[in-house]
């Protein structure tokens, strides 16, 4: 199982997100139509898209352009069972990160206060 959270930062996995959402709507979007929803400057898209090309969650097909950019793209399997197992990874991120070290304080903290009232 791939860990998106680990992969990618936060703002990369919203645009993954909308980009996953509008193509199991079945209106697939471009780099156009990213910019105009987040409200990027030109350009600003192609490092989120490059990223998600470099992870292997879209494949670059361009179309007729051929450019240094994506323009067009198509979302990869990697990319839809990502968020299939959405909740999962989330567990997987939050475990490490959030949970264990809040009891190892708290753990902590307990054998502290033990240790200090003898």
């Amino acid at each position: 199982m791939n860990n998106l959270f680990k992969d990618l930062p936060w703002s990369t996995i919203r645009i993954l997100r909308y980009i996953v959402k509008s193509y199991n709507l079945g209106t697939p979007v471009d780099s156009l139509k990213i910019r105009k929803h987040f409200k990027l400057e030109v350009g600003k898209e192609q490092p989120t898209l490059e990223l998600l090309k470099h992870y292997k969650y879209i494949d670059s097909v361009n179309g007729f352009y051929k450019g240094p950019g994506i323009y067009q793209f198509r979302i990869t399997a990697k990319a839809l069972s990502s968020f299939e197992s959405f909740g999962e990874n989330l567990i997987v991120f939050f475990l490490p990160s959030c949970i264990i070290p809040t009891i190892v304080s708290i753990v902590t903290t307990v054998i502290v206060n033990i240790l200090i009232k003898r």
